[in-house]
């Protein structure tokens, strides 16, 4: 078998299918804080995952959503949920519809929707959101804009100009 980038596509796109259990084999499993994912705001297919103890240094474009265990360094952008796991660090800014965060961000965040900010969770940046959830223990070292679609207007406008928000270090 030939080596091409073709194959290698196959491969992954096979390899990252959701597991059947993220898609309600076992409902206990599949809950955030006692509510389910569907409840939480994830309507589309997680479609990327990027594993504990993977580094992928560059900017990351998803459709549907994206789970973080590992290290990202740079931007995220998904059209609907980015979870970001409680092993999981993003360098950078994290633009979607919802974010329900477990780990760690060192940027700024724009949400049309719901961020989630679970108990060991840590942002060092701004969010703009339409709604913020905090559990006892989260922290956060930065601005909160919240009105309704803000997240969704910062989003539009970054993409107007072209231009990315900068990285708090």
């Amino acid at each position: 078998m030939q080596c091409t980038v073709k194959n290698w596509i196959r491969v992954l796109s096979h390899i990252l299918r959701p597991h059947p259990k993220a898609e309600g084999a076992n409902e206990e499993e599949n809950t955030v804080k006692g509510k389910s994912l569907t409840e939480f705001g994830r309507r589309g297919e997680l479609t990327t995952i990027i594993g504990k103890g993977t580094v992928l240094d560059g900017n990351v474009k998803v459709q549907n959503s994206i789970r973080v265990d590992g290290k990202v360094i740079g931007n995220i952008r998904a059209t609907d949920t980015v979870v970001i796991g409680k092993d999981g660090v993003v360098e950078g800014n994290v633009h979607s519809k919802d974010l329900l965060l477990a780990g760690k961000i060192k940027g700024n965040i724009a949400v049309s929707g719901k961020v989630f900010l679970e108990s060991k969770s840590f942002i060092q940046g701004d969010i703009k959101a339409s709604r913020l959830v905090v559990d006892d223990g989260a922290q956060f070292d930065g601005k909160c804009s919240m009105k309704e679609g803000d997240g969704q207007k910062n989003y539009q406008k970054l993409d107007e100009n072209k231009k990315e928000s900068p990285v708090l270090s």
